[in-house]
Formats: C-alpha cells, sequence, structure tokens
C-alpha cells in the first residue's frame, strides 16, 4: 500500500500486527472492535485478542474496506449481531469536544527522539483540529499481583503457553484489553495429565 502496489489489503491482529506495520510505512491500519468483523477461516494466535482489519493508504479507502468486512457472521461464535456501518460518514466530524489520552508511561526511558517527535507533530495537529490532549496514567501499566493471560489454542505445549502468557502481559496497554480466558494458566495441569496417561 506504501508503494502503491496494491489497492488494499487485509491483515490479522493480535497485539499489534495491522497497527504497527501500518505506523511505520505511513499508511491507515486498523484493528476493529473484538466481534465487529469474523474471525472465521483464522488460525489464531490468542483468541481473545486476535481479529481482522484493513490496511489502506487512506483513511478513506480503510473505512471503506471495514464497512465490506463487518456484520454479524452465523460462521462464528463471537460475532456481534450487528449490522454493517459506512464508516465513511464520520471521516469529516470535528473533534471538537474530543478528548485524547496519552499514557505517560509511554513517553519515558527507551523512546527514540524521532519517534516522539512523530508524536508530538500528531498531537499537535490534533489538538488544532479542536481535540483535547491530556495526560493520563495507564492502570493496566502498573505492578500487580497476578499477570493477565489470554486464551490460547496452544494449552499443549507447555514452552508456548508460557511465552503466550508472557506476550499477553507486554501488549496488554496496546490492545487495551482487561478481560482474559484464562486457558494457558490450566495448560501445566493438562500437560501433566496427558503425560501421566501416556506413561
Amino acid at each position: 500500500m506504501a508503494a502503491r502496489l496494491a489497492a488494499a489489503a487485509t491483515g490479522t491482529d493480535t497485539g499489534g500486527s495491522i497497527r504497527q506495520p501500518a505506523a511505520l510505512c505511513g499508511i491507515t491500519g486498523i484493528k476493529p472492535t473484538y466481534g465487529r468483523v469474523s474471525r472465521y477461516g483464522m488460525i489464531a494466535f490468542a483468541s481473545s485478542l486476535d481479529q481482522a482489519g484493513p490496511h489502506d493508504a487512506h483513511a478513506e479507502d480503510a473505512a471503506l474496506l471495514l464497512s465490506a468486512m463487518s456484520g454479524f457472521d452465523p460462521l462464528d461464535s463471537t460475532s456481534i449481531e450487528r449490522d454493517s456501518e459506512d464508516y465513511s460518514t464520520c471521516l469529516q466530524d470535528s473533534l471538537e469536544g474530543l478528548t485524547l489520552g496519552l499514557p505517560k508511561e509511554f513517553f519515558g526511558t527507551g523512546l527514540h527522539p524521532d519517534v516522539a517527535a512523530a508524536i508530538e507533530a500528531a498531537a499537535t495537529e490534533l489538538e488544532k483540529l479542536g481535540a483535547r490532549l491530556k495526560e493520563i496514567v495507564a492502570a493496566e501499566l502498573q505492578p500487580r499481583p497476578y499477570p493477565p493471560t489470554t486464551s490460547s489454542h496452544l494449552p499443549r505445549h507447555p514452552p508456548t503457553w508460557r511465552a503466550l502468557t508472557a506476550y499477553a502481559m507486554a501488549t496488554a496497554a496496546t490492545t487495551r484489553k482487561t478481560c482474559w480466558t484464562c486457558t494457558a494458566a490450566r495448560a501445566p495441569k493438562a500437560s501433566a495429565a496427558r503425560s501421566s496417561a501416556a506413561s
């Protein structure tokens, strides 16, 4: 899309696989609300996080593609029973009255100066368009006694579920999910039961 070699493309996003490449290439990438786009046929990495969405060079084209992709699918048990919408109708809406939170934890040690400058430029442009910017504290990034986990189709492999749980913790703030199914937490018991049965 960035090189204008394709008109549009779809992708899947667990912890940023649509949004991050789009940001790095200067195009539009959207991870839709969970259940808005059918996941039927996708090979899930983490079912409670995976979503399908569009990549496109322009927001208008991405909105049109998302409109075509969204809607209820009886073959997907997580699909929302809601009709498709025309997402292009709100692209020209004013940003007056919109408040955007900037998590202060994202602007500490390790943030590259070029990235900080790009974010600041975008924030300034949003302010010019009428949005209000506010520094916030992201609760998901505060230390917790128990880490969040994510549902997985990979409970048979203990090293995999450990890595998956760590990955979910690392991407929790990006995905903004606060409710996970603890399939991974049950994996060791299931694995031990299979080992006993095999012996």
